[in-house]
């Protein structure tokens, strides 16, 4: 009887064991998730201060039925600029002031050789609306505003100055330009500027009409 209690007991024990090792399921642990962060738009809103180099070349026409040939002035320049942006949606409206200091100059004989005629645009400024598209981190834009410059004129004989005047011209400047904004900071930028400076008297009322093409590349520290 002992044996056979202890031959049913350990049956028992081992179909327990058996059903209780075939219920068990071993939980599984899932892998987590790598959610990359979110990130946001650039945004344009803001207070900026730019500094760069320019390249600039001076037109000027000669009127009144006077003999004289202005030469063109040409030259490089450092141009400083200083503005705020607001931007809402995809559009960018701000404005700005801009400065360039520069000493553009060209020579030529007046169309009257043997004189020697030089002219000279000296530094200039402007103030300006700016009106662009964002994509990102990319503006695409235009501006438009008032500008201001000095400009003379020198008429020489043998290297002897004959004559010389300066004048300040004021005018319209419209330009294009490209700004791409490689971190939150900075910023890096291109223009194009066409300034009409409209037309001066020189040497006892000889019209002189000024036109300005201006390249300018920028780095713009953004607040």
């Amino acid at each position: 009887m002992k044996k056979f209690s202890l031959v049913f007991g350990s049956v028992l024990v081992l179909s327990t064991s058996a059903a209780l090792a075939g219920s068990f399921t071993a939980p599984v642990v899932e892998p987590p998730v790598y959610s990359p962060p979110v990130s946001q738009a650039y945004n344009w809103t803001g207070g900026y201060v730019g500094v760069g180099l320019t390249y600039g070349r001076g037109t000027h026409s000669v009127g009144g039925g006077a003999p004289l040939v202005a030469p063109n002035s040409t030259g490089p320049g450092l141009g400083v600029l200083m503005g705020y942006n607001w931007q809402n949606g995809g559009m960018v409206v701000g404005g700005e002031v801009s400065g360039v200091f520069s000493r553009m100059n060209g020579t030529n004989d007046c169309g009257l050789p043997p004189l020697e005629c030089e002219s000279r645009i000296n530094n200039f400024a402007s103030a300006r609306l700016r009106l662009g598209v964002a994509m990102d981190n990319t503006l695409l834009f235009m501006t438009a505003g008032y500008a201001t410059d000095v400009q003379r004129h020198t008429i020489s004989l043998g290297g002897v100055e004959v004559a010389s005047q300066a004048r300040r011209y004021n005018g319209p400047v419209v330009g294009v330009g490209v700004e791409h904004g490689f971190s939150r900071e900075w910023t890096v930028r291109g223009d194009l500027e066409h300034y009409r400076l409209g037309t001066e008297n020189f040497f006892g009322g000889v019209p002189v009409t000024a036109r300005t093409n201006l390249a300018r590349l920028s780095i713009v520290r953004r607040f």
